[in-house]
């Protein structure tokens, strides 16, 4: 399911998932920040690119539509932020894999099909 294809469509979808996003950015990146949320939500808004006041309306369902270029602006730092996430966590298992300090095959193969399951699932949201 593609912003292009169903959100431009479907403004309630359009709406919901923004609001997602937005809970899911701001609360990962004030727990990675280890800052309260408004602290973070500023640091996060110049890098998204959005005004704070405008993440904390979307977070609080209190804006009647999201416009395009925020929607847009919101999609496209959702897929980076995916991105950079499944690298950090393939770096992670590389780094498990050959310190050899922990023999836990099955694990490491789960963990495997995870990052291979979430690149696949990021490709396909980007189809």
């Amino acid at each position: 399911m593609s912003i292009h294809e169903e959100g431009i469509n479907d403004p309630l979808w359009f709406e919901a998932a923004a609001r997602e996003w937005v809970v899911a950015i701001e609360d990962h990146h004030a727990r990675a920040l280890k800052q309260p949320l408004p602290i973070a939500r500023k640091h996060l808004a110049r890098k998204v690119g959005i005004p704070p006041g405008t993440l904390e309306n979307i977070r609080r369902g209190r804006l009647k539509g999201i416009r395009r270029g925020v929607a847009e602006r919101l999609h496209d730092f959702m897929i980076r932020h995916l991105e950079t996430e499944i690298n950090k966590l393939a770096n992670e298992l590389e780094l498990l894999i050959q310190s050899r300090k922990n023999n836990c095959a099955t694990e490491i193969v789960a963990a495997q099909a995870a990052i291979a399951e979430a690149r696949r699932l990021l490709d396909e949201a980007l189809k």
